[in-house]
């Protein structure tokens, strides 16, 4: 595995640790997750999603929005999109809650 593939992959893998899956696991879910490289040519990130999650026999995907301000959240990215409806597989899509996007110091001036 070249270098820079390897850490972008453990800064992946390190980010679902502290964000993603403390979540997860207060909701008391069983999950698997896996952080999966492709070389994307001429296949969308979105339809990588959509083939991995089949062939793993997922029982969903989950995806994490990027919570913008309002106007853009009406907007999902164009990957959540794709997935949600194309993939085979339920998709979740896991927003924020309000209290950690006060956090960030994100709030009313990006309404």
């Amino acid at each position: 595995m070249p270098i820079q593939e390897a850490a972008w992959r453990a800064d992946a893998e390190a980010y679902l640790r502290r964000k993603i899956y403390p979540v997860i696991e207060a909701a008391g879910l069983r999950y698997t997750a896996e952080v999966v490289a492709y070389e994307t040519d001429n296949t969308s990130v979105g339809e990588i999603v959509c083939e991995r999650a089949a062939e793993m026999d997922a029982a969903a995907v989950i995806m994490a929005s990027h919570g913008k301000s309002r106007v853009r959240e009406f907007f999902i990215g164009s990957v959540t999109n794709y997935a949600l409806h194309r993939c085979k597989r339920p998709v979740i899509v896991f927003r924020a809650p309000p209290e950690a996007k006060e956090e960030r110091g994100e709030g009313a001036e990006e309404a």
